[in-house]
């Protein structure tokens, strides 16, 4: 994926805990790589308004961290990848921690157009295609909008 974007003239930076896998042989388009733990690594990126980020971690945790620090941050996009269920358990534990609802409403999750996609390279291109909508036109075209994730989620009863 981060080949493909680079192609479109979207900066790849790369961000993992693992030195193996956040290197240039997997990342050779990358403007930069840094490797470090989520909560450090994520605290030395310039998140602005031309930032557009994609959360494609190992494993729900990493992504919950990953979220939970750039949720309502600059960024002019922020999306993650996963399953439906997925998304809204994240989003869960983030209203609990206190991540604010119209944060989380700003991200575009699960990721990507659905186009039917069945392969890694489907997807891949899915993605790509639903950030240069979005950098193009500044929102994803009216047949591919949808709801946020979020809105299905109550709000927690205060407590009495």
């Amino acid at each position: 994926m981060s080949a493909l974007a680079s192609e479109v003239d979207f900066d790849i930076i790369a961000v993992d805990d693992r030195q193996e896998y956040c290197n240039a042989e997997r990342f050779p388009t990358a403007k930069q790589l840094i490797v470090g733990t989520f909560d450090t690594a994520l605290g030395q990126l310039s998140v602005t308004p031309d930032t557009f980020i994609i959360i494609v971690t190992r494993g729900h945790n990493h992504d919950e961290e990953a979220l939970g620090h750039l949720a309502g941050s600059d960024a002019r996009y922020i999306g993650m990848i996963g399953s439906k269920r997925k998304v809204k358990l994240i989003f869960e534990d983030l209203l609990r921690l206190g991540t604010p609802r119209e944060a989380l409403a700003q991200v575009h999750a699960p990721l990507g157009f659905d186009i039917g996609s069945q392969t890694v390279p489907e997807i891949a291109m899915s993605i790509v295609a639903e950030l240069i909508a979005f950098r193009n036109l500044d929102t994803l075209p009216e047949g591919y909008q949808r709801s946020s994730l979020v809105d299905e989620i109550k709000a927690p009863h205060p407590a009495s």
